[in-house]
Formats: structure tokens, C-alpha cells, sequence
């Protein structure tokens, strides 16, 4: 659950239409099979598939906004990949 309430609140949502707002708010109910479902994917080394798919964005950084080389891609995650990642890194950071 600290995994879940430590993701920035933000109400931009992608294709499965569940914003970090939403997923905050319903952290109670969906602890657990969530939990369930990243221990069974970190076990079995299968990372869920829909769970792969990112937009890319490119971002400007600074200087020229005509020089290719100042922008950098971004990538945006859906939420539930965004859990997954945290939890696959604490799993991790515990093992060392």
C-alpha cells in the first residue's frame, strides 16, 4: 500500500483508463491481489505484457528549439506499471 500512496497524485490516465488518483483511492480494496499478482510476475521472472507498452513523448530541454539535440524522450507509464516498478525495486534494494 506505501508503494501505491507513494506515487504522484496525477489524473492523466492511458489506454486502461485508471489514473494515479483513481488507483490511490482504491489502494484499500486492490492491495492485495495487486501484491499477489507482482509477487507471482517477480517469481516467475514474467513481467506482464500489456504492462510493457509506454507513449513516447519528446520533451524539450534547453537551447535551441530548433537544434534536434535539445530534445530528450519521456516516457509515460501507465499506473500499474508504475506500481510494478517500485515493487520490483524495493524486492531488489532487500535482497542487498
Amino acid at each position: 500500500m506505501s508503494t501505491i500512496k507513494s506515487l504522484k497524485t496525477k489524473n492523466y490516465h492511458w489506454y486502461d483508463e485508471i489514473s494515479t488518483e483513481l488507483l490511490k483511492i482504491s489502494a484499500t480494496y486492490i492491495c492485495s491481489p495487486l501484491t499477489y499478482i507482482c509477487s507471482k510476475s517477480i517469481l516467475s521472472e514474467i513481467y506482464p505484457d500489456r504492462l510493457k507498452f509506454s507513449i513516447i513523448k519528446v520533451t524539450h530541454m534547453k537551447g535551441d528549439r530548433m537544434n534536434p539535440t535539445n530534445y530528450r524522450p519521456m516516457s509515460l507509464l501507465n499506473s500499474f506499471s508504475k506500481v510494478f516498478e517500485k515493487a520490483s525495486y524495493v524486492r531488489l534494494i532487500e535482497c542487498f
